[in-house]
């Protein structure tokens, strides 16, 4: 009795110990050499058969003085045959708070026993965006992260975006990351920007651009970019768009450049505008150009050029032009030329100049002529000279025409030649005059033969002569006259030779007045007459002398018809000599 006394306290002490471990911890216990079965710990040949008579089992209330020897199991003399089963603890006998292992019903383990990390499957701690600690932003799986509604969104802090990771951060969706408030969008780093979808991208706005670090922007690669809206691009800042890579940028197009401010297009790098597209190139605004710096264009291209438009061009400094390869000029049309600033053609090289298509010439106008340096005409074509408006050449310095290569004026024509300014013709050299064609003379006017120099006159053509406008021969002064070639003066016409003035006739020597045509003589008129040199006047031919009409005899002096032969007398008409005063006849008999 005492033994079997024993033996229940041991059953109750075991019951105890077990509910108060966790239900992992108790299942360790039951193992093979250590069974949870009380049951099983007894010899079976000295346990009582179950089937014990009910006459002699005493009841489940018996004293312990009833109950079989010591050797049966705890407790299984007094459970009724098929009423318990195997391995459970008696009804009654179990304290409070204390469930055999394996029976713990759910929702009732006592607070504080369930080690950490053994949540069951399923029910993963909720993160809160905007509450939850930025720590447990590191737990956050693809299924949470894609189940995320653009409210929730809408109250990530910067601290827990910031600890978020790239693998993380590949998950959100394009409606996700448009509903992240822009100071979220201050704490993204350049590894966490590299992992974003390209998709995602098309739901970036402009306000969460900005409040990017230009440090993010550094992991930004083409196909993001592809994606980002233009809108989105106006929010960048210069900071921002010089730390992204020159590769990034060759799948701009024109919508996404034209966005940019011109504050943010300042910061272009070479590189960055070098591997822009043509395409991209088309989407450029004068406010952009002018507000990057001169280095940029040291890379751009010929196709990029082609494809910029005019108003674009506009914008361009000086400095700018300057630093652009004479290359890429080849391309600009006349349109684009002519939208640049007489400030920004200032700076424009004789290498620049020299490789426009004559095309380009089409757009130039005075104001961007009159601004350029005299060494820029210096590489200055016969196709460009052949292309340029007049217009634009009447805004050449005398600098710049000096400057201009012979050659290049043999395709000039009369609107060309009669657009130039006298302060320009006045620096034109014998050598370019003498290759202007004899249609390009037919512009001349007084003004500008008044203002040559009379070195100019010394390789004028006769077939020069022939096309010059008898008013342009009005400005003649003598000594420009007098460089003259004789033989220049036999195609002059009448009404040339009569548009000279009397001081320029001075100068007509012996060998120029007798060069002309007997037709011309009569074009003279009595002023020129007077001026003309016994000598001049003593070389006329037969034919010339016959020619003179009776109008211009009271001019002809003493000394000039002193001068004359009997033969050439006789030439004179006798309507000539009638108009001769008793003192001119006699001094023609003399």
């Amino acid at each position: 009795m005492a033994a079997n006394r024993g033996n229940l306290i041991l059953t109750v002490a075991v019951a105890a110990l077990f509910s108060t471990l966790s239900i992992p911890t108790a299942l360790a216990l039951c193992n093979g050499s250590n069974p949870c079965n009380a049951s099983s710990s007894a010899p079976p040949a000295t346990s009582p058969p179950a089937t014990s008579p009910p006459a002699t089992s005493p009841p489940a209330t018996s004293p312990p003085a009833t109950s079989p020897p010591s050797t049966s199991p705890p407790g299984s003399s007094t459970q009724p045959s098929g009423t318990q089963p195997s391995g459970t603890q008696p009804s009654g006998t179990q304290p409070s708070g204390t469930q055999p292992s394996g029976t713990q019903p759910s929702g009732t383990q006592p607070s504080g026993t369930q080690p950490s990390g053994t949540q069951p499957s399923g029910t993963q701690p909720s993160f809160v965006p905007g509450q939850s600690g930025a720590g447990a932003v590191a737990s956050l799986t693809p299924g949470q992260i894609n189940n995320f509604k653009p409210s929730e969104m809408a109250n990530f802090t910067p601290n827990q975006v910031a600890e978020l990771k790239p693998s993380q951060m590949a998950e959100f969706k394009g409606s996700q990351i448009s509903s992240l408030p822009p100071e979220a969008f201050s704490a993204f780093n350049a590894q966490q920007v590299g992992a974003i979808k390209p998709d995602a991208f098309k739901g970036f706005n402009a306000g969460q651009v900005g409040a990017m670090s230009p440090e993010a922007f550094a992991g930004m690669k083409g196909s993001q970019m592809d994606a980002m809206p233009a809108g989105a691009l106006n929010g960048m800042t210069p900071e921002q768009l010089a730390s992204i890579a020159p590769g990034t940028f060759k799948v701009m197009d024109a919508k996404q450049l034209g966005a940019l401010s011109p504050e943010a297009m300042g910061a272009m790098q070479p590189g960055q505008l070098g591997a822009l597209s043509a395409n991209a190139f088309k989407g450029f605004n004068a406010g952009q150009v002018g507000a990057m710096s001169p280095e940029a264009f040291a890379g751009m291209k010929g196709s990029q050029m082609d494809a910029m438009p005019a108003g674009a061009l506009n914008g361009m400094t000086p400095e700018q032009l300057a630093s652009i390869a004479p290359g890429t000029f080849k391309v600009m049309d006349a349109k684009q030329l002519g939208a640049l600033s007489p400030e920004a053609m200032g700076a424009m090289q004789p290498g620049q100049l020299g490789a426009l298509s004559a095309n380009a010439f089409k757009g130039f106008n005075a104001g961007q002529v009159g601004a350029m340096s005299p060494e820029a005409f210096a590489g200055m074509k016969g196709s460009q000279m052949d292309a340029m408006p007049a217009g634009a050449l009447n805004g050449m310095t005398p600098e710049q025409l000096a400057s201009i290569a012979p050659a290049t004026f043999k395709v000039m024509d009369a609107k060309q030649l009669g657009a130039l300014s006298s302060e320009a013709m006045g620096a034109m050299g014998s050598g370019q005059l003498g290759a202007l064609s004899a249609n390009a003379f037919k512009g001349f006017n007084a003004g500008q033969v008044g203002a040559m120099s009379p070195e100019a006159f010394a390789g004028m053509k006769g077939s020069q002569m022939d096309a010059m406008p008898a008013g342009a021969l009005n400005g003649m002064t003598p000594e420009q006259l007098a460089s003259i070639a004789p033989g220049t003066f036999k195609v002059m016409d009448a009404k040339q030779l009569g548009a000279l003035s009397p001081e320029a006739m001075g100068a007509m020597d012996a060998a120029k007045f007798s060069a002309l045509p007997a037709s011309a003589i009569g074009g003279l008129k009595p002023a020129q007459v007077s001026e003309l040199t016994p000598q001049a006047f003593g070389a006329m031919k037969p034919a010339q002398l016959a020619a003179l009409k009776p109008g211009v005899a009271p001019a002809v002096t003493e000394a000039q018809l002193e001068g004359l032969s009997n033969a050439q007398e006789k030439k004179l008409t006798a309507k000539f000599v009638a108009a001769l005063d008793p003192q001119q006849k006699e001094a023609l008999g003399n």
